[in-house]
């Protein structure tokens, strides 16, 4: 068990060593959303999905999931200034990935199939998620780090609409 640990935490740290190297902020902070994240609690989530046209039955199913959120470089060995991300949603239900460069607009289909114009950056040291869909209705999801990057604090806002969340660090 320690000896995972530990392999984990040194993997990461090169990872964080190779990123710092590069001299770029965002870069750096976006490190430290490294990792796997398991779900703990949300607020009003069902009125989000709602909002943004999430059927019933697949809301119903949304509020009971647990998904483990995991962050990471597409490319352990990728050593630039501005790598490709992934963030994989896993669910018992159904898992959807995104892969991103820091900044740049990609398309994404989100894990209840909708498809939206994504961008993610680093503001204020938060990580900012930006989706806008097919009827050009903006949902913006904001991810910060608290208590030592153990715990993720989520706020998504559409509209007036606002859902909170809170994600564990897992530690394999």
């Amino acid at each position: 068990m320690i000896a995972m640990l530990s392999s984990k935490m040194i993997v990461k740290a090169q990872c964080k060593d190779n990123l710092e190297s590069s001299g770029r902020h965002e870069t750096r902070r976006m490190a430290e959303f490294h990792g796997s994240w398991k779900y703990v609690s949300a607020d009003n989530f069902d009125n989000y999905l709602k909002e943004i046209g999430v059927n019933v039955v697949l809301r119903k199913l949304a509020v009971l999931a647990s998904p483990t959120v995991i962050f990471g470089i597409e490319n352990e060995s990728e050593n630039q200034a501005n790598p490709t991300w992934f963030m994989r949603t896993e669910t018992a239900v159904k898992n959807a990935i995104a892969r991103f460069k820091l900044n740049e607009t990609f398309k994404e289909t989100t894990i209840d199939d909708r498809k939206v114009d994504s961008e993610f950056s680093i503001e204020k040291e938060a990580l900012i998620q930006r989706q806008k869909d097919a009827k050009g209705q903006v949902s913006v999801i904001k991810r910060e780090l608290a208590e030592n990057g153990t715990i993720m604090h989520v706020t998504i806002t559409v509209n007036r609409v606002v859902s909170t969340a809170l994600f564990k660090k897992i530690y394999k």
